[in-house]
């Protein structure tokens, strides 16, 4: 037993003395090793970031161009809107201007009606004024009218009515009237 536990205490000696000598000299490598991992697992870390960024990227790319191709289909929406607004302006112009025309063409020729009516309007004045004076002309002629005979006739004065007439004494009578007169034979 004895041999048997020296066997023991060697082997476990031995065991010891070589995890000494083992960790001694690797230690650094050990070191270097374990700062390594550190790094790989450091990389990976960061390699999982850096997909993840890429991941975000991709994303942000695709929202990107369905935001483009979004403002495309807008844009497009947009400029049939603008010519179908453009259209209807014109054709509201158009109207417009045809309305326009007619209603010049309305006063032009209310304007043309007016102004024929103005113009008879002052014709049947001027011919009511010419009625009147020669009526008046009439009914002074009249009182001075003898229904004897030519010879019997020798003062010409007229007639006194119960109530004597007021007319314009005959020098203040237009020349058309006096043209009238003379036209008729009397005495100027």
């Amino acid at each position: 037993m004895n041999d048997l536990s020296q066997i023991l205490l060697t082997i476990i000696l031995n065991t010891g003395l070589m995890s000494i000598i083992t960790f001694i000299s690797y230690r650094k490598q050990n070191r270097k090793l374990k700062d390594k991992e550190v790094e790989l697992e450091s990389e990976k870390v960061e390699k999982a970031r850096i997909e993840s960024k890429s991941d975000e990227w991709h994303l942000y790319k695709e929202q990107l161009e369905l935001a483009n191709n979004r403002i495309k289909e807008l844009l497009e929406v947009n400029r049939e809107k603008e010519s179908r607004l453009t259209e209807k302006e014109r054709l509201h112009s158009e109207r417009i201007s045809e309305i326009e025309e007619r209603f010049t063409k309305q006063t032009n020729f209310l304007r043309g009606v007016q102004r024929n009516l103005n113009e008879s309007l002052e014709r049947e004045n001027a011919l009511i004024c010419k009625i009147g004076k020669l009526t008046r002309l009439i009914d002074y002629l009249k009182q001075w009218l003898c229904k004897k005979p030519w010879s019997e006739c020798k003062v010409r004065e007229p007639e006194q009515v119960v109530k004597p007439l007021k007319y314009i004494p005959f020098d203040e009578i237009t020349e058309g009237s006096e043209k009238l007169i003379t036209e008729l034979g009397g005495d100027n």
